[in-house]
């Protein structure tokens, strides 16, 4: 994990990097899926490279152009192949169209390739477009085509209430919200499709709803998928950013639980720790910082909360301590230069 200076930089790792994992997992098409899409925001599955992806959609397109030929066998060939690559993201071809399966495999992995260059996000909403055209009633398809459309919105007022969306922005923003409930309309037991939309509303801060319409979605995707830890995380948040911290610490507390192999659980404690300290449990919030800088000692942003929580309770020492450390891992931010107002040459040794 990186670290960020961009408050709403830090809910893209918490929330972003998740639904991308998750989109990997999505079941097809079927009518008769929703028990099965249960599980489909786990994070067990390893991260792939840039690499492997790029190799995976050679191995799409090739295949996709065995599918128009006109050649039986090798037609039934690239068929099997398809229901083998579909088979390792859980998902069954069963009637449906094998082009339009192809469509939505190529779409996901053009929306993993997005983290790497912004312009896949353009072409997976190409190849959702072109699965829906063959298979409408593809929840998956629409669900896929709003997160592509969400995640293609520069992120610099994400989560921003105050900021004026534009013209594009606005037309931007109906589009993904179209998708996703289109999604629940097709499938209203579409865990991902209720989480998506509540992260949306994250993403669009005060549009509409904000993040008071966030936690409806967010709830009911924890109704249909109690197990997934990123949407308690993501209400968490929603909760923290409403005030309401209780009910946050609540949230990143099963969050942590439900994260078995700690693999985003530095977000969850961050979080937890801001909650914490908000609410004057200064112990706590000094723990999960402390937790947080334990899994990644470069977390700039974890050593200045824990340092202002030390500052406050006239801890000098470790409160200095706390805050050369960070200088020294963002020196050029705004914070570094107050702290140096502040402190002068203390921090900077």
């Amino acid at each position: 994990m990186v670290t960020t200076n961009n408050k709403f930089g830090k809910i893209v790792l918490l929330i972003g990097g998740l639904f991308l994992l998750s989109l990997m997992f999505m079941e097809g098409c079927s009518k008769n899926s929703s028990a099965e899409k249960k599980g489909n925001t786990s994070t067990k599955k390893k991260e792939i490279t840039k690499e492997e992806l790029t190799e995976k959609l050679k191995k799409i397109d090739e295949l996709m152009k065995q599918l128009k030929d006109e050649n039986p066998s090798v037609h039934q060939t690239a068929i099997e192949t398809l229901k083998k690559m579909l088979d390792e993201k859980e998902i069954k071809i069963g009637e449906r169209n094998p082009e339009a399966m192809a469509y939505l495999v190529r779409g996901n992995i053009n929306i993993d390739l997005g983290r790497y260059d912004s312009r896949k996000y353009a072409e997976a909403i190409s190849d959702f477009d072109k699965t829906i055209k063959l298979e409408p009633k593809c929840a998956e398809a629409y669900n896929g085509r709003g997160y592509a459309r969400l995640a293609s919105i520069p992120e610099e007022n994400w989560g921003n209430p105050f900021h004026v969306l534009g013209f594009d922005e606005l037309a931007q923003r109906d589009k993904v919200y179209s998708d996703f409930n289109k999604a629940i309309e097709l499938d209203p037991k579409y865990a991902l499709a209720y989480h998506n939309r509540g992260y949306a509303h994250i993403k669009f801060g005060g549009y509409p709803g904000g993040f008071h319409g966030a936690i409806p979605d967010f709830t009911k995707a924890i109704e249909l998928n109690p197990k997934s830890p990123i949407s308690y995380a993501s209400r968490g948040y929603a909760y923290k950013k409403l005030g309401e911290h209780m009910k946050a610490i609540s949230d990143f507390t099963k969050a942590i639980e439900l994260d078995p192999e700690k693999k985003y659980v530095i977000s969850h404690y961050y979080f937890r720790g801001e909650a914490y300290d908000s609410v004057g449990q200064h112990t706590n919030a000094i723990s999960d910082f402390t937790k947080v800088i334990e899994f990644n000692p470069e977390y700039a942003e974890a050593y200045y909360a824990r340092g202002k929580i030390y500052e406050r309770l006239g801890k000098s020492r470790q409160a200095l301590d706390d805050f050369r450390k960070f200088v020294k891992l963002q020196p050029d931010s705004k914070k570094a230069r107050e702290l140096g107002s502040k402190y002068g040459d203390k921090v900077w040794r």
